[in-house]
């Protein structure tokens, strides 16, 4: 996908991260899980 792109790891990495996020945010919506706990889980997911 970003394989004609040169692109810095961290970015890359934030960019993956974030949508994995994406779509765990909406399986976490989907089964009723707090925003608390989505937004907990995203921001730790991020501070690398």
């Amino acid at each position: 996908m970003y394989k004609n792109i040169s692109i810095h790891p961290h970015l890359y990495c934030t960019i993956v991260i974030n949508y994995y996020c994406n779509k765990l945010r909406k399986w976490l919506r989907r089964y009723g899980k707090t925003d608390k706990m989505q937004k907990n889980m995203c921001r730790g997911m991020n501070s690398f």
